[in-house]
């Protein structure tokens, strides 16, 4: 008995089967949240090595070169003058290609950042929820069948928030800078906004 009114066997299993929803659902968009981020990092490392490569490999033939002009330049085959019409433009072209790609990668970490913080945000959120079901066992009788309904509309909420992840890989596609990367962001768009559309329409078949 609690508060004078008895607990039924199947008001308390409709408690019970809510709660096991509840951590179900919301474990199951963590999970999946984990595996995104990971998929994303992966890809946007994978991403930046090809870029760090491209300049490594210009540096390392801007140095190739260099070393050949002076190297021709203790013989007699180059004078000090064509050294210097060799070693110019060399590490013209070294100083800019090592600039430029720094600030391509700039660019491209600014343009991914808004992506980094939604994942990072939506997981703290899934985290502190987390936080809040771990709680409940202890005074489930207590609870009321419509109190954990309404949390299963919040974490429907939560799992919503995917809009912010399909805006900002929309908005990060649309990058000049991620132009090799924006059928790989593009795609990433989709998959959230088609998990969007499915926890609606699973909410739809709950609600009838």
């Amino acid at each position: 008995m609690l508060g004078g009114r008895i607990l039924t066997i199947d008001e308390a299993t409709e408690k019970r089967w809510l709660f096991d929803t509840l951590r179900y659902n919301l474990q199951n968009f963590s999970d999946q949240l984990q595996l995104e981020d990971k998929d994303f990092e992966s890809s946007i490392d994978k991403y930046v090595s090809f870029l760090l490569q491209i300049r490594n490999n210009l540096l390392a033939l801007v140095g190739f070169v260099a070393t050949i002009a002076v190297s021709l330049g203790t013989t007699s085959l180059l004078n000090n003058e064509q050294v210097l019409w060799i070693l110019i433009p060399d590490f013209v072209i070294g100083i800019a290609d090592y600039l430029i790609i720094n600030a391509v990668l700039s660019r491209i970490h600014k343009a991914l950042s808004p992506i980094r913080e939604a994942y990072d945000l939506t997981e703290n959120i899934t985290q502190f929820l987390k936080g809040v079901l771990g709680s409940i066992p202890f005074y489930l009788e207590a609870e009321t069948s419509n109190h954990l309904k309404l949390m299963n509309v919040y974490i429907s909420l939560v799992i919503n928030s995917r809009f912010v992840l399909v805006s900002s890989y929309s908005l990060a596609s649309r990058s000049k800078f991620l132009i090799l990367h924006r059928i790989s962001l593009c795609n990433s768009a989709a998959q959230n906004n088609r998990a969007i559309h499915s926890a609606y329409d699973k909410k739809s078949r709950d609600k009838n």
